[in-house]
């Protein structure tokens, strides 16, 4: 959705319509839970369409089959980046540490990866519906109020 230049918000919201320099989505693991989350920075007046779009693209997400393109795409930049979170001592003990911490043997990160590669688009689309609706999503907009409204 959004953890890559050439991902949908960065192509909707930044290429398209301007409204942000930058925009990310991720996934943060956490002991008890999980967080996904979108951030990015717009202009005031640009708030509530922002919001819009963001909440267009997870439903697309939700609703609309990603492409095999799409998805091999979005593959190949995790794979990528995965394996760069284990690059050097340093990253490879906070991938011990946050084992640690989330209770998981350090075997999780290979299998969630060689898992996470044989998803399809029918996968994502369940998963997408299960985890990304909007409907769902609490949210939180930091900026002056009186310029919000």
């Amino acid at each position: 959705l959004g953890g890559y230049f050439g991902s949908r918000l960065m192509s909707s919201i930044r290429e398209e319509k301007g409204y942000t320099y930058g925009i990310f989505s991720a996934i943060q693991n956490h002991r008890h839970a999980g967080l996904f989350a979108v951030a990015t920075e717009v202009n005031a007046k640009y708030t509530a369409e922002a919001l819009l779009e963001i909440k267009h693209q997870m439903w697309r997400l939700c609703e609309e089959k990603i492409s095999e393109t799409e998805l091999n795409t979005v593959k190949n930049y995790v794979y990528g980046t995965y394996l760069s979170n284990f690059d050097g001592s340093v990253r490879l003990a906070e991938r011990f540490k946050k084992s640690a911490e989330l209770e998981i043997p350090f075997s999780f990160y290979k299998e969630s990866l060689e898992q996470m590669m044989q998803h399809t688009p029918d996968d994502l689309l369940a998963l997408a519906g299960k985890y990304l609706n909007p409907a769902n999503m609490k949210t939180l907009i930091v900026g002056d109020i009186s310029k919000l409204v």
